[in-house]
């Protein structure tokens, strides 16, 4: 998925639906379990003045009471907790979390000021269209799953970019095939497949192979993935042309605030842009926490600082203490 600025080549994307629903997540069950022995202990001490027969009673009561809450609370943290990790490590294709949704956005590539905006447009709960000053972005689905975006340059209405998405098991992303178009002669000039393995249920590898008009030899780039725990420490990758490289992502503690919008945000926002190319910006959407930090050629950082509103909406996102993005939000 690439997109075209300054007659340069690059890639940001986000989700195509930001429908309904809420996560609740219990941080520290073992404090509520605390104080529930503790409430038991002071109704047991009191229990006892007045008398065994009534304190035999309201202990066997009080324990019922405990045992059933400690156990709704224990299904609560459990299934929250799973949710939460299958939410954020995997690519999955109908997942909505949030009822709020994009309605305009604003980019400013680390100029100091807006280079442009878009602004994003809806039927139901499906993106359909993300208007820019610069380009137009086109939505096609096949029942719920988004299958392709078509990109056209202003002024003229001129196409030229396709992202077609395949799925494996109609759950997970298997496959990107992207097209540039030369804005002449409107030729496909840039063919690309980009292929993702999972190793269980996280992404460890994007192989991407070009193909160029009238040019039988193909360039392939492969991007390894390595996991510290839910997020993403760094990606490795090797190049058939370009010399290996590697980046590095540190991350806060706190929950992601894209995937939890959509954990296709980077399909949503197709002018989402910190990196040159697709694969460096994905740990920001698939992580289970945000990057504060990304490190290149071993030593040069570079930090990532975010705003967000009341439910933790990003509404800023600054890298190297520059502005990149900005989002205005609409909740029902």
């Amino acid at each position: 998925m690439w997109c075209k600025n300054d007659n340069e080549e690059f890639i940001c994307d986000s989700s195509y639906v930001l429908p309904a629903g809420s996560l609740i997540f219990i941080s520290n069950p073992k404090s509520v379990f605390n104080q529930f022995n503790q409430l038991f202990s002071l109704f047991y001490y009191y229990s006892f003045l007045f008398g065994a027969i009534i304190a035999i009673n309201i202990k066997t009561f009080i324990m019922r009471k405990i045992l059933y809450a400690v156990f709704i609370m224990s299904l609560i943290a459990l299934s929250c907790q799973k949710e939460i990790f299958n939410q954020n490590i995997v690519l999955l294709v109908n997942t909505p979390l949030d009822s709020c949704r994009i309605v305009k956005s604003y980019y400013y590539g680390g100029s100091g000021g807006i280079n442009d905006s878009a602004d994003f447009f809806y039927t139901g709960q499906k993106l359909m269209t993300v208007v820019s000053g610069n380009a137009d972005v086109i939505y096609s689905y096949s029942g719920d799953k988004l299958i392709s975006m078509h990109y056209y340059e202003k002024p003229g209405n001129l196409l030229y970019h396709i992202d077609s998405l395949q799925y494996s098991n109609d759950t997970l992303l298997s496959s990107m095939i992207s097209n540039d178009y030369d804005m002449y002669n409107h030729n496909d000039t840039v063919h690309s497949v980009l292929n993702f393995i999972y190793n269980a249920d996280k992404l460890s590898t994007i192989i991407t192979v070009d193909h160029y008009e009238g040019i039988p030899d193909t360039d392939t780039l492969t991007s390894d993935f390595r996991w510290a725990g839910d997020n993403v420490s760094s990606i490795f990758f090797k190049s058939t042309i370009w010399a290996d490289d590697s980046i590095h992502y540190d991350y806060d503690n706190n929950p992601n605030y894209f995937n939890a919008t959509s954990k296709y945000f980077f399909l949503a926002d197709p002018f989402f842009q910190i990196h040159v190319g697709f694969d460096p910006h994905l740990p920001y959407f698939i992580s289970r926490n945000n990057v504060i930090n990304f490190t290149i050629y071993t030593n040069i950082d570079y930090p990532i600082a975010y705003q967000t509103d009341s439910l933790n909406h990003p509404t800023l996102v600054r890298s190297g203490g520059f502005d990149h993005m900005g989002y205005v939000w609409s909740c029902p």
